[in-house]
């Protein structure tokens, strides 16, 4: 018997907050479901954006847990609607390795 129910979308995080939750699940410092371990985490490596984040949507991150995150850009946010059009067009020349920085436009058209 299959299960028909239709799959929940993941939770939609800034680019900063869903490289942030990832460098911390990668570390394996803490399990993800402990939250306040998290955070703490989170604090000490001065990720602070991540911390108000995650005090303000606490439901949000555990749902996040089961269903995933997912970037989306935030369109007053130029830092991730850059990321997102590379993402998109698949430059990866655009970002540098800080994740931030990109090529301005001309830096990156073919040379003939």
């Amino acid at each position: 018997m299959s299960d028909d129910k239709p799959k929940k979308p993941p939770i939609s995080v800034s680019h900063n907050i869903l490289s942030n939750l990832q460098e911390i699940r990668e570390s394996g410092e803490s399990n993800m479901f402990d939250y306040h371990a998290v955070m703490r985490i989170a604090f000490n490596r001065d990720m602070y954006e991540t911390v108000v984040w995650l005090q303000d949507n606490k439901e949000k991150y555990i749902r996040g847990i089961f269903r995933g995150f997912q970037f989306v850009p935030h369109p007053d946010n130029a830092t991730d609607m850059r990321i997102y059009v590379c993402d998109l067009l698949d430059l990866n020349s655009c970002r540098t390795m800080e994740g931030m920085k990109t090529e301005s436009l001309e830096d990156t058209e073919l040379r003939s």
